[in-house]
């Protein structure tokens, strides 16, 4: 059981229940749509990509309150912080004119 910290640092245990009918997906796209009312991640994988395009197949959307993008902002920043200490430097290669290999900030 995961346990997860309120306002007022209370800890409570959650119960995660895996949907049976859901089975594990990998994701190498990703999207943020931001608006005015919250924040709204779409993910899916790359089918096919040339030198000017790129064919993606989006398979959900996870629409959020913009409290709970940072959370997880907060979260996968720890994460990955986590990873680098452990496995060494992330590196990403960056579209458009800027495409030399060089650390992510997370």
């Amino acid at each position: 059981m995961a346990h997860l910290k309120t306002k007022t640092t209370v800890a409570r245990k959650v119960a995660i229940k895996k949907r049976p009918d859901q089975p594990p997906s990998f994701c190498d796209f990703a999207n943020v749509t931001a608006g005015t009312f919250g924040i709204k991640l779409s993910f899916g994988s790359i089918l096919s990509a040339t030198e000017d395009s790129m064919e993606v197949e989006e398979y959900t959307h996870i629409g959020m309150t913009a409290e709970h993008a940072l959370a997880l902002y907060n979260l996968l920043g720890k994460h990955l912080e986590a990873y680098r200490e452990l496995v060494g430097p992330i590196h990403l290669v960056l579209a458009e004119d800027d495409s030399e290999e060089r650390p992510a900030k997370a």
